[in-house]
């Protein structure tokens, strides 16, 4: 008492609270040992309990993904096992309930009269007010876990050893670079490639020999989630080891599975996620080295590959909107790998910079934007890790980028022959030829402006990739008049 200089009240007070909070925390343990987890990784979390336990979960756990993540679609479904002995009939029937739940649609929690004041964000019911502006349930719990008050979790799996959350940026405006002309910001999205092929072909493998289920899947979602994680940690270091940050230029969105999500300045965007494809490839086949020897999975033996989708837009344009394309993006990529190799897909990425307001699909992008009049499409993408055929690597791209930058470089030439190529392809040839005129031979090579079509291989389409390389040139940090030529 005369240590702690409490009252005697205080004292039993005190001595009683953390009673109770031991006595809740066994009730915790002895539900957590009734507990066997075989997956928590590629936005699913398997598990083996008992009937009651599960009973609790089902009723529960919903209720809290609502409150601590609200507007997040969660599918249960559960599958009854006999003597504990898990198959891999259990799964494919787990499997095929959830598809089934993910048909039903959400019961609404958000329903109000109409004499409550709504969120002027959403339109949905409020529950608060925050400066004068009244938020909804979501809104509300997105700006308090978005606080300065919240341990930044993610950052964390951003690096080896643990950081200062100082540095940790709480608004877009801590990423964007204060001395950069132009303030884009770009959201990634990658997603790993056969995932699904692995654990259906470690299914059968497991069936043949009568092996350990619960014990594969576990490793497998323990050693995906590490591999992510190490390639993140790569990246990130790699791309922050050349400047002395007052804020990181960049924040994680979503770290685990096979998944990532990240908002970061746009001129590191493309350099981070090449890191992080090609680390994933290492980290995998590390990582998976012992599953692939147990199971015969001789596919996987060079690890697993994973494609990404980059939006690049204005740090005022709704991000839920980047990050819908991003992931779209990253669709369109992973079609395009798989196409190339059904089996060893190829990792790639695929992005676009946003030039308007008008919120739809890619597909209506390509077509408004992407394409003209006489069908010469801008689209040039994906870009590859490796050597592909009929397309690009993301190290070439890169370097028609450095090119482009460089002092004496016909940069305003080329963006004005795309604008003749938009309306009429003759004009914009007899424009080409006058560029070409006043620019050295070196940049003609450079630049590759005697091939500036190019085929694909799924048909005759026109393509051009300088559409893309000026992008990336529009939103770098790079002065160009401090460029030099010597580097090339």
């Amino acid at each position: 008492l005369k240590k702690e200089n409490l009252t005697y009240k205080e004292c039993k007070k005190s001595s009683e609270t953390k009673k109770l909070n031991c006595q809740e925390s066994s009730k915790n343990e002895k539900i957590e040992n009734q507990i066997e987890f075989i997956q928590c990784a590629a936005g699913n979390i398997k598990l083996i309990a008992d009937k009651q336990t599960v009973e609790t979960i089902v009723k529960k756990w919903p209720k809290y993904v609502e409150d601590f993540i609200t507007g997040l679609t969660l599918s249960q479904a559960v599958v009854k096992i006999e003597n504990n002995n898990l198959t891999k009939n259990h799964m494919n029937e787990l499997e095929k309930k959830l598809k089934i739940a993910r048909n039903k649609i959400p019961m609404q929690s958000e329903l109000a009269s109409m004499v409550t004041i709504r969120s002027r964000r959403t339109g949905k019911p409020a529950i608060d007010w925050k400066e004068d502006e009244p938020r909804d349930f979501a809104v509300s719990k997105k700006q308090h876990y978005g606080s300065k008050k919240v341990p930044p979790k993610l950052l964390k799996k951003c690096f080896e050893h643990s950081k200062s959350n100082e540095k940790y940026p709480y608004d877009i405006e801590d990423i964007l670079n204060s001395k950069q002309e132009n303030r884009w910001i770009a959201v990634i999205h990658a997603d790993g490639n056969s995932l699904g092929k692995m654990i259906q072909k470690m299914g059968d493998a497991l069936t043949k020999k009568n092996g350990n289920i619960k014990e594969a899947f576990q490793d497998f979602s323990s050693n995906l989630d590490k591999s992510t994680i190490n390639a993140t940690r790569i990246a990130v270091k790699e791309i922050i080891k050349k400047e002395n940050y007052e804020k990181y230029p960049f924040r994680p969105v979503v770290i685990g599975g096979d998944d990532l999500t990240m908002i970061i300045r746009a001129d590191l965007a493309v350099n981070f996620t090449k890191i992080f494809l090609k680390e994933f490839q290492n980290q995998t086949k590390a990582n998976f080295k012992e599953l692939v020897n147990k199971y015969k999975l001789n596919d996987f033996k060079d690890g697993l590959t994973a494609c990404a989708g980059i939006a690049f837009m204005k740090p005022s344009y709704p991000f839920h909107y980047g990050v819908h394309l991003a992931e779209e993006l990253c669709g369109i990529a992973k079609k395009a790998s798989k196409e190339i190799n059904s089996t060893n897909v190829p990792a790639s990425l695929m992005f676009h910079k946003i030039q308007d307001s008008f919120v739809d699909t890619f597909k209506d992008i390509e077509e408004r934007e992407l394409t003209t009049n006489e069908g010469i499409s801008f689209k040039y993408g994906p870009y590859f890790l490796e050597e592909q055929e009929n397309f690009m690597t993301i190290e070439k791209l890169n370097n028609y980028v450095d090119n482009i930058l460089t002092k004496d470089a016909p940069k305003s030439g080329i963006r004005k022959w795309l604008s003749y190529l938009y309306e009429d392809k003759n004009e914009a040839e007899m424009w080409l030829e006058r560029v070409k005129t006043v620019t050295s031979e070196r940049y003609i090579k450079l630049l590759d402006l005697d091939n500036v079509f190019k085929n694909n291989k799924q048909g005759n389409i026109q393509k051009t990739f300088l559409y893309d390389v000026l992008s990336l040139a529009s939103i770098s940090n790079t002065n160009k008049e401090e460029n030099k030529n010597e580097n090339n």
